[in-house]
């Protein structure tokens, strides 16, 4: 027994010292790693290249055309080999700057406090800075700078003037580019002393509604976008493609005026007896604010309405074309030009680009595409939602092409 004993304490001092040995060993090794590692390592990488640092980014499979599901686009995705060779800053006071960097050109709508978010297309980094930044921000080292600014309304104006006017302050400003809101009646001429033709600093501008000053070169169009600015979310369009019929066959949620053709369709609506196949809501006073359950009302009606309603305002683009078509709610568009200053071309931007909509002249048309609707099949319906969200995938994915394609020919 007393060698037993002996023979287990003495197997014990030696597993100790076995372990300690080994410890000693991979801390020896683990010291060495660290010494080469700070010998032959330069300065640390940016934030943006830290997150996928072991990414094979040559064999990243480029996203299939024919994918419907949704798309977010990888903030790595074309990006060449090295560091970006050019940095451009965008700055943002508008919902249009937010619906632009997360629906039409995927960056990342988490931002970092105080820190811009982030994308890289080639040799290009972009930082999104959004509206909770004002134009004391702007480091006055800035080479590339893209304002996304508010033209709609007349008192508006000397805001938006007030930043494009402080870009003579930018030191080492080589080039700059304009995103705006544009005016609802088409009134854009102000602007066009702001153009690098004109002896201002503006490369490029991209506007909203059809405005004549549209020429393809230096002033392109851009979409209204839907109203992220009151919460209107990314769609998840995975979600969208359900084999299930929906609720409504047509819906119109919105504010009416005394005279206007919203008040017009609510009655063809009332008299044509259609209200057991739309869902109508209306209010008499525009709210600028949603709630969150007026919100989330909105959205679960357009999921679950085929067409979308979508009668004129000040202008013929509004929110709601884009919001329906995100949802996969085909929208019936009142096709009317609505000031003599915009161009003739109605909805250009959709048009040129082969929108599968509805377009309609009158309200009184109503009754008659019901009763179309009504002798499509399910299967009809349901193909046609397919297509509209898989249109609507494409058409921002040629914005966002686009996009890149004018700001790189100017750099």
């Amino acid at each position: 027994m007393m060698l037993k004993y002996i023979f287990k304490r003495h197997l014990k001092k030696r597993l100790v010292l076995i372990i300690l040995s080994l410890g000693t060993i991979s801390t020896m090794f683990w010291i060495l790693f660290e010494v080469l590692s700070l010998s032959t390592s330069d300065k640390a990488e940016p934030d943006i290249f830290l997150r996928k640092e072991k990414l094979d980014f040559a064999n990243i499979p480029k996203i299939p055309q024919t994918n419907i599901a949704r798309q977010k686009f990888n903030v790595h995705q074309n990006l060449s080999v090295g560091r970006p060779q050019t940095t451009i800053d965008i700055w943002s006071t508008v919902g249009l700057g937010d619906y632009t960097w997360e629906h039409i050109l995927g960056g990342d709508s988490m931002h970092v406090t105080d820190e811009p978010a982030k994308l890289i297309h080639g040799d290009i980094l972009f930082k999104y800075h959004g509206e909770d930044n004002s134009f004391d921000d702007v480091s006055l080292d800035s080479a590339y700078v893209l304002l996304v600014l508010n033209g709609r309304a007349e008192e508006r104006l000397p805001y938006t003037r007030m930043w494009l006017e402080k870009l003579t302050s930018l030191t080492h400003l080589r080039a700059a580019f304009l995103m705006l809101i544009g005016n609802e009646e088409c009134n854009n001429e102000w602007l066009l002393q702001y153009l690098k033709n004109n002896g201002g600093l503006l490369q490029k501008v991209f506007i909203t509604y059809d405005t004549p000053i549209v020429d393809n070169r230096q002033i392109l169009q851009w979409p209204l976008g839907s109203a992220t600015y009151r919460g209107f979310p990314l769609e998840d369009q995975s979600m969208l493609l359900s084999a299930d019929s929906r609720q409504y066959r047509c819906n119109f949620l919105g504010t009416t005026y005394p005279g206007s053709s919203r008040e017009y369709l609510v009655r063809i609506i009332e008299t044509s007896h259609l209200k057991d196949y739309c869902y109508v809501k209306t209010r008499q006073l525009w709210e600028a604010e949603e709630t969150k359950e007026s919100m989330e009302e909105y959205i679960q009606i357009l999921q679950q309405s085929d067409l979308t309603l979508s009668p004129i305002g000040k202008n013929i683009e509004c929110y709601r074309i884009y919001e329906a078509a995100a949802m996969g709610s085909v929208p019936v568009i009142e096709d009317v030009r609505t000031s003599d200053r915009c161009s003739d071309r109605t909805l250009r931007v959709l048009k040129d680009r082969n929108a599968p909509f509805i377009y309609v002249k009158d309200w009184s048309e109503l009754p008659e595409i019901i009763r179309k609707e009504m002798k499509l099949t399910p299967e009809m319906i349901i193909e046609r939602r397919k297509n509209l969200i898989e249109w609507y995938r494409r058409f921002k994915e040629d914005l966002r092409q686009l996009f890149f394609n004018e700001l790189e020919k100017s750099l």
